[in-house]
């Protein structure tokens, strides 16, 4: 598997190894990291520099994808985080193992390690391989929740592998959501209830939820609490979104989406996420 910012960084060790051994030192030392955080993805990471941002679609197996990477080029060494957002999926049949051993096993990879790694929860993978004949070595390590894929990718010296990388790896972590669970007005308003502005929702649980599966379930008790003979409250909760007020999206409790389109509600004010589910 071919990455851009390998070749990238092969020019750049040829250009410092030509180079004064001060400039080469001042390339490597870099000590000014600062925290980049994404609430829109949900996660967040140190670097020494400002990530450079691309996006596109990425048809794959499990789904069409939007693929979304921050690239950091740390000099001597290099990283990025590739989020490989599923939402669009109408399964939950993703396997990190299967993904990770798709990259790694390609022809002429030399695989030097296989972990099985945590982060908040998650169970991932870390692997460390190099191509055949290839002087930089390469991580990787994988997580999956919530139908996101989140990709650690490293790539430095075989004969020295930086600081930075650990660095890097460590400072990776996921910004919890804070799911709020919303439903329709305890009144039933006249006219079509589909047509109720989100404004006029209300939040239907004390509680926030860190994952969108917490707050479905909320919705699903409420739904069952509430099947009684008044044919409205079941509507109501079977109709709720899971919203969150940190990053402004409206999420629909529905487990497998009919359609992948936005609800029929007015969410003027926030982003509606076009992959509702």
């Amino acid at each position: 598997m071919s990455f851009r910012i390998t070749a990238l960084l092969i020019g750049l060790l040829l250009a410092l190894a030509a180079a004064p051994a001060s400039a080469a030192q001042g390339a490597s030392a870099q000590t000014n990291w600062s925290v980049y955080r994404y609430p829109d993805l949900g996660f967040s990471f140190d670097a020494p520099q400002a990530p450079i941002r691309t996006e596109k679609t990425a048809p794959t197996s499990e789904g069409p994808g939007q693929e979304i990477t921050f690239e950091v080029d740390a000099g001597t060494y290099g990283f990025f985080v590739k989020i490989l957002d599923l939402r669009r999926m109408t399964d939950d049949n993703f396997n990190v193992d299967s993904w990770v051993d798709r990259i790694v096993k390609e022809p002429g990879e030399i695989l030097t390690s296989s972990n099985a790694v945590t982060l908040d929860g998650l169970k991932g993978r870390d692997v460390v391989y190099h191509k055949q004949g290839d002087p930089m070595a390469q991580t990787l390590r994988v997580f999956y929740s919530d139908h996101i894929v989140y990709e650690l990718f490293t790539t430095y010296p075989l004969s020295s592998r930086p600081a930075g990388v650990e660095k890097f790896q460590r400072s990776f972590g996921l910004m919890p959501w804070h799911w709020q669970l919303y439903t329709m007005p305890e009144v039933q308003p006249a006219g079509d209830l589909d047509k109720i502005p989100f404004s006029h929702w209300v939040v239907a649980s004390p509680k926030t939820f860190a994952s969108i599966e917490a707050c479905r379930s909320e919705a699903l008790n409420h739904s069952v609490a509430n099947m009684g003979p008044q044919a409205y409250e079941y509507i109501r909760f079977s109709s709720a979104v899971c919203f969150d007020p940190d990053t402004k999206h409206v999420r629909s409790v529905e487990v497998i989406p009919q359609t992948y389109k936005t609800p029929p509600i007015d969410v003027t004010g926030v982003v509606a996420d076009p992959f509702m589910r």
